[in-house]
Formats: C-alpha cells, sequence, structure tokens
C-alpha cells in the first residue's frame, strides 16, 4: 500500500514528464543571485546564495605635541567590514504552457548570516560581531514569472513580486546607574537592561534571469 501511495505522488508531481537539473543566474531590482535546481514537470524546487560585502576605513594623519612639548607625527584609523551570507530555499510552480511560454508562481525562504569586524587604530573591537551574532534575519520572496524558451536547454525569464525582509536583535546590559536589592543576598546590584529591535522592510522587486536545463 506504501509502495503504491508513493509511485502516485511521484506521478502527481512529474505530470508523466522526465526530471531536469536545472541553473540560472538573474539579475534586476534587487541582489545578483545564482541558484540550482532540479525539475519535477510542473515543479521546480531549488537552492539559491547571494552574497553582499561592504567595507569602509578612514585615516587621519598629522602632527601633534607630546607631554614634552616636542612635535611628533601621529595616525588614527577606523576600519568597518560587514558581509551578508544568503542561501536561499525556493521552488516555482509552472502554472501556464502555451508553446514556447511558461508561467509559474515562485515562492522562496531566505536565511540572513551576517558577520562583521570593527578595528580601531589596529585593535580590534568585538561590539559589532557580538551585535551580528545576536541578529536574526531572514527574508521571503512571492512572485509570478514568465519564462521564454529559445530551445528546450535554455530560456529567459522575467518575474515580479513581493520581498519580506525581517530582522531582530536583543541586547542585554548591566545599569550601574539604577541599583536593585538581590533578594538571595540582600545586596545592591545593577538592575538588568533588556532592548529587543524588530524591524520589517517589504518592498516589491523584478529581476531577469537566464535558466539553463540539463
Amino acid at each position: 500500500m506504501k509502495t503504491k501511495l508513493t509511485l502516485f505522488i511521484i506521478g502527481l508531481l512529474t505530470f508523466n514528464s522526465f526530471g531536469q537539473v536545472t541553473f540560472g543566474v538573474s539579475t534586476g531590482l534587487n541582489l545578483n543571485a545564482a541558484y540550482i535546481g532540479y525539475s519535477f514537470g510542473r515543479i521546480q524546487p531549488y537552492l539559491g546564495f547571494q552574497y553582499l560585502g561592504a567595507s569602509i576605513s578612514y585615516e587621519e594623519t598629522g602632527k601633534q605635541y607630546d607631554i614634552n612639548g616636542n612635535i611628533q607625527d601621529y595616525t588614527n584609523s577606523i576600519e568597518y567590514s560587514v558581509g551578508l551570507y544568503m542561501p536561499t530555499l525556493g521552488a516555482k510552480y509552472y502554472v501556464i504552457e502555451k508553446e514556447s511560454l511558461k508561467g509559474y508562481l515562485n515562492g522562496s525562504f531566505t536565511m540572513v548570516i551576517a558577520s562583521g569586524k570593527f578595528r580601531e587604530d589596529g585593535e580590534v573591537n568585538d561590539d559589532l560581531s557580538e551585535t551580528f551574532s545576536a541578529s536574526g534575519l531572514f527574508g521571503g520572496e512571492l512572485g509570478f514569472g514568465v519564462e521564454y524558451f529559445f530551445n528546450d536547454q535554455f530560456s529567459l525569464g522575467g518575474e515580479f513580486g513581493l520581498r519580506m525582509m525581517r530582522g531582530k536583535n536583543i541586547d542585554s546590559y548591566d545599569n550601574d546607574n539604577v541599583l536593585v536589592i538581590d533578594p538571595s543576598t540582600g545586596n545592591m546590584v545593577p538592575s538588568q537592561v533588556t532592548n529587543t529591535f524588530k524591524g520589517t522592510f517589504a518592498p516589491t522587486y523584478s529581476k531577469i534571469g537566464l535558466n539553463f536545463y540539463f
């Protein structure tokens, strides 16, 4: 019974079609991205990846007096670096097939893994790294697109949809300015403060992609 049910489900997914490995790249009003997937008839699950990196540096040089009244050279420098790694899990479902054109619905979920580093005069400040490690960033897309197939192995597509990005950061610290009584010891101790930041950003997006079928 289980074997028959499994075969029946596979038949629904494939619609009597053979599977294909797919690869695509896209650009547009979003980050450039690449994906690899596998087509089961009308359904095409895929894995994608995007990356965004940025760095900023500032340096100040000049001359100043030391404690002995002598003029000496000095240098102050600041360096920031941030990297966003964005793996994506998604699926396309082809709802329209007409000659060389195919229309599809696309849904995806993206996890954002952030890392950052801050240096001041060559010394690493761990505050930025701790901020990123305490942050939870993720996003998703829901869109509609059309592919034009030049042949069985290559298509050009366009897509429009809604993207949602959500972030959360929790920061806790001891506030020495406000003291409370510790019931277990009866001593005055700093109060603990927790700040929670949440944000949601939901713009529309558009992109053009090249798709290869093997």
